[in-house]
């Protein structure tokens, strides 16, 4: 299977980090940009080398991705997982970590003995023990990981994980090359205050308050309302916040006349299947999870996705929103339909994001959007809405404009008090965090700064080196 130009390019990269001598390697490709073409890639390589490959991943669904890819490109494969024929001398294994963590810790004795590289898969979620577990196992081998946001999810990095970090296109280049949908957002503000739900230590929301929140705040209508506007007709992912929430969705759209189902981890995988073909078949048009249709689910049938599930972590924002960008023959702009203040918290899927081992910290404040009181006309921010309002006007926010919108907002302000021009920066990091090239090359014409202002800028937060 022929690589992308931009897929070479960052095998490329990978192949001179490790020649550097670094021993763990990260990978950063959006979404959609084909991460597991790419490993499968430089894992042919490797075996056709006459060398050994585990491929790790944490998911059955990742397992079969993966496994299919890997019998593409003609590889010999064994999977170390119940539900698959385990042979131990085959070069490239493909591992479940549970598994593979349960039998190094028994010391089986069917365990593979060394590999030349361990490939991770999804590797933002490489923290925990059972995975450092299966590293330590094998102390000689090379480490590949590969995500789309090397970012744990409370906001920290992997320096402690890797030494290097190889970064691939932008969303943008992936949409403006026909690689992706360009998503079309529609955002709709929540009627609880997320900052008085308390942070799990993981570092994100607490389940249980969540729901709380919006059974005492929305309706399933206003949600049913939403679809019928924006989406009617479409193909739509749905994410809850529990099985319990996600049931009683699929209830109220069923109850519409909306063929609706649920899909949830008990369910065998015969019944899986056919409610994903039921779904691709345009039998079902609401299809609700909890975490289930995010990574390793591959559907470009999928037209619209609403989430209904806040989260403080940007890796799950984006792999929900991500589920809908997907191209497709006859399919437009992706829509996604924001019931979550999910865009309010991290911004936009197709927005450039500055990536490095280091993370960053999750901001405890989100960002305000503002909304419309349709009877009235009256703009209202999301945090502060009126109980006494029946309806709110979902609008569509566009990510090209919006923060530079936010920039001439300040301007306007800057000008009305007459403070002096760097505040606006200063409230517009203050607020954003880092700023794009694009906005800081908009802040130097705006502001009349010389040239040398926007190279600091750029040194100081990572755009150039």
């Amino acid at each position: 299977m022929q690589l992308r130009e931009y897929q070479e390019v960052v095998k490329s990269k990978i192949r001179e980090s490790f020649q550097k001598g670094n021993r763990s390697v990260m990978l950063q490709l959006p979404t959609g940009a084909g991460k597991t073409v790419s490993f499968v890639n430089i894992t042919k390589d490797i075996i056709d080398n006459n060398r050994k490959v585990l491929i790790l991943v944490h998911r059955i669904e990742l397992i079969r991705q993966t496994w299919d890819k890997c019998l593409r490109h003609q590889l010999d494969v064994s999977v170390i997982h119940r539900d698959f024929t385990y042979r131990k001398y085959i070069p490239l294994q493909i591992a479940a970590v549970q598994t593979l963590a349960g039998r190094i810790k028994s010391n089986s004795r069917s365990l593979p003995e060394d590999f030349d590289m361990i490939i991770i898969d999804e590797a933002h979620h490489a923290t925990a023990k059972t995975w450092r577990d299966i590293l330590d196992h094998y102390p000689n081998a090379k480490v590949l990981g590969v995500t789309a946001t090397p970012i744990r999810s409370n906001g920290e990095g992997f320096e402690d994980l890797f030494d290097d970090l190889v970064i691939g296109v932008t969303p943008k280049y992936l949409i403006e090359n026909g690689y992706l949908a360009k998503p079309r957002m529609f955002v709709n503000p929540l009627r609880f205050d997320l900052n008085k739900i308390k942070v799990k230590s993981t570092g994100d929301y607490n389940e249980r308050e969540l729901v709380k929140g919006y059974e005492q705040s929305t309706t399933y209508g206003d949600l049913i309302k939403t679809w019928r506007d924006k989406a009617n007709g479409m193909r739509t992912v749905v994410f809850g916040i529990n099985i319990d929430h996600v049931k009683k969705i699929v209830d109220a759209f069923n109850e519409e006349g909306i063929p609706a189902v649920h899909l949830s981890s008990d369910l065998d995988s015969m019944k899986r299947n056919s409610i994903i073909n039921d779904f691709r078949e345009g039998r079902v048009k609401i299809l609700a999870n909890v975490n289930i249709v995010t990574e390793g689910f591959d559907l470009p049938a999928i037209e619209a996705v609403m989430l209904v599930r806040p989260t403080k972590s940007l890796s799950l924002y984006l792999q929900m929103v991500g589920r809908g960008l997907r191209p497709a023959e006859g399919k437009g702009r992706a829509i996604i339909l924001d019931h979550a203040d999910c865009v309010a918290e991290h911004g936009f899927p197709d927005q450039d994001r500055i990536w490095t081992l280091k993370g960053k910290k999750v901001q405890a404040e989100s960002k305000k959007l503002k909304f419309m009181d349709v009877s009235t006309g009256e703009i209202l921010e999301s945090r502060e809405l009126p109980s006494h309002i029946t309806e709110i006007e979902l609008i569509e926010v566009d990510g090209d404009d919006f923060r530079k919108a936010e920039l001439d907002k300040l301007f306007e302000i800057q000008e009305e008090k007459s403070f002096k021009t760097g505040w606006v920066w200063y409230e517009f990091i203050n607020k954003y965090k880092v700023p794009t090239e694009e906005e800081i090359n908009y802040m130097q014409d705006k502001a009349g700064y010389k040239p040398a202002w926007s190279y600091f800028q750029k040194k100081q937060f990572g755009i150039i080196t």
